[in-house]
């Protein structure tokens, strides 16, 4: 494994609001890891997505492009094959590129560069449902469209398909990184690696009812450097 230039490590959530950051001032809720990354690395106060919607979004992030120039309005639009994203830049440069998890292509591409994705997107957030985007946008009951797609509160409380999808991202990414560190010669130099660890939640985040909310009473601790810079900065 090449040692003069970094490894990547992209991990990213879901419409997840600086507001269920604990490293944020102000805030109650307890997220230690990323805390412990926070303070390790360098905060941006002022950043903003180019687009509210996912797709334009996330395609935007791949291509270092807006959503006007690539084509990318609305969720359903397709991202041409053609346009380069990060992930063929870095292949090109000796860089093994992976994807984990979420970054919802849309169309028959579902790599847009990566050499491997060895957990595709989610399906849907409960057993036996559908997608229904459309009726919820417009608030059509579930029961009057013939809709599979069942609501939190159909659902009742308990552990949606979702948070065990964002298990099973986790536990790819860990054994991807043990398998790299257990075999740093396996490719040719300079043999970096840029993986990109997408899970689902906050996005389908639903507020609890008091009967069945309960905070952790005993919180892991954070243990090791979360990360290892060169140069420490941080900015509050």
């Amino acid at each position: 494994m090449s040692t003069d230039r970094p490894n990547i490590l992209i991990l990213m959530s879901d419409q997840h609001s600086r507001g269920v950051l604990g490293c944020c001032p102000g805030q109650v809720v307890r997220t230690p890891h990323l805390d412990r990354l926070a303070a390790g690395g360098m905060r941006f106060t002022d950043a903003y997505c180019p687009s509210p919607l996912c797709v334009p979004s996330r395609m935007s992030f791949m291509t270092s492009r807006t959503p006007s120039r690539i084509g990318t309005w609305d969720n359903p639009h397709i991202l041409s094959s053609g346009v380069p994203c990060w992930p063929h830049y870095l292949g090109q440069a000796g860089y093994e590129s992976v994807l984990i998890g979420r970054m919802h292509f849309v169309g028959p591409d579902q790599r847009h560069g990566f050499e491997s994705r060895p957990l595709g997107e989610p399906g849907a957030c409960h057993p036996g449902a559908g997608s229904g985007w459309g009726q919820a946008w417009r608030r059509i009951p579930v029961e009057s469209t013939g809709q599979s797609r069942k609501s939190a509160e159909i659902a009742g409380a308990g552990t949606t398909l979702y948070q065990w999808y964002d298990r099973q991202v986790a536990e790819a990414t860990v054994e991807f990184l043990r398998r790299r560190a257990s075999a740093p010669g396996a490719r040719p130099a300079p043999g970096n690696f840029a993986a990109s660890s997408s899970v689902h939640q906050d996005h389908s985040m639903h507020t609890p009812d008091q009967d069945n909310h309960r905070t952790i009473r005993h919180w892991p601790e954070a243990r090791g450097p979360a990360c290892r810079h060169r140069r420490r900065t941080s900015r509050n």
